[in-house]
């Protein structure tokens, strides 16, 4: 692909590229190689090649319209200070690029430009397909013109390397194996809750801690049970629900086992102190209600984002909106 900067043809930029041409000619006028106006614009740049000088003589002429400045000045350098972005930006020469040549805030040339693209010959021809307007932020094509791509067709090729999306299908063999072990896990932590309300009694179980055993078999099950929701095409429903699961069986989890060593760092350090009434599911609890609040925020947050976007999917990645 291609771009040039070209607006439309006055008889004055005719005048001065016709005048180019003749020039060049001339030159190469003993060894009879000749060239058109096309072959010029094509391979040379002359345009831009005698555009850019021109447009800083003209700036710097209209400085020096100062009478507190000389030449002299300005070949000492002493004008550098002057010669901003600014000075060159309308200066009021009628060159070949342009009827007046302006310039952008950027330092582009004020025009419409012309995107091409190479036929793939040896001679380098190039097709034109579209312009743009002078602000270049519309794209009209020509006369239904489309680009042809290396491939031969008119899609554009990808930027970057080329990832595939990964999606586990309920009917696949990953998705077997993890509905398998997400099975075997609810299964035993269910089971285990099972038996320890069954011989809670037992000396055996009451010497682990019938609560702090039946908090963390409980707390486990959310984990377990949030990997099937990676199974089939992805949503934002499921990417939050996940989430929610996977940082509920954290917090349970977690919070038990933090409440278990205060607790005996408060039987240790002071002992007549120690309320025989502190309980994991207290301690789990006010854990789990900081949890819910970060949780509530986070999709909050994440569903403005979502909504503001232009491009839904630089916020949700890997979900199918």
């Amino acid at each position: 692909m291609s771009t040039f900067g070209a607006s439309g043809m006055t008889e004055n930029m005719n005048l001065q590229q016709q005048i180019i041409v003749d020039a060049i000619n001339r030159f190469q006028s003993p060894w009879g190689l000749l060239f058109t106006t096309d072959e010029i614009q094509r391979y040379f740049n002359i345009n831009q090649m005698f555009t850019c000088p021109m447009l800083f003589a003209h700036g710097l002429h209209n400085l020096l319209k100062d009478p507190s400045l000389t030449i002299e000045m300005a070949s000492t350098r002493k004008l550098n200070g002057y010669m901003n972005s600014t000075l060159f930006m309308k200066t009021g020469y009628r060159g070949i690029l342009g009827d007046p040549v302006q310039l952008t805030r950027n330092g582009d040339l004020a025009t419409s430009y012309t995107l091409s693209y190479c036929e793939g010959t040896k001679s380098l021809m190039t097709t034109a397909f579209a312009s743009t307007d002078i602000d270049s932020t519309r794209i009209e094509y020509i006369d239904g013109q489309l680009p042809i791509f290396f491939d031969g067709t008119s899609i554009p090729p990808l930027d970057g390397p080329v990832y595939e999306t990964l999606l586990i299908w309920p009917d696949s063999q990953n998705a077997f194996i993890l509905k398998i072990f997400a099975g075997v896990g609810v299964f035993f932590a269910g089971l285990f809750l099972l038996l320890i309300a069954v011989f809670q009694r037992n000396p055996a179980i009451r010497s682990g801690s019938v609560p702090l055993m039946s908090v963390l078999a409980a707390g486990s099950i959310p984990s377990y049970v949030s990997n099937l929701l990676y199974i089939g095409r992805p949503s934002v429903y499921k990417c939050h629900l996940a989430v929610w699961l996977q940082s509920l069986a954290f917090a349970i989890m977690s919070a038990a086992i933090i409440f278990k060593n205060l607790r005996v760092g408060f039987d240790l350090l002071e002992p007549k102190r120690f309320c025989p009434n502190m309980r994991y599911e207290t301690g789990s609890g006010c854990v789990l209600w900081v949890d819910w609040l970060l949780e509530s925020l986070y999709c909050y947050v994440l569903g403005h984002i979502y909504r503001k976007s232009e491009s839904p999917k630089l916020i949700y990645a890997t979900v199918d909106i």
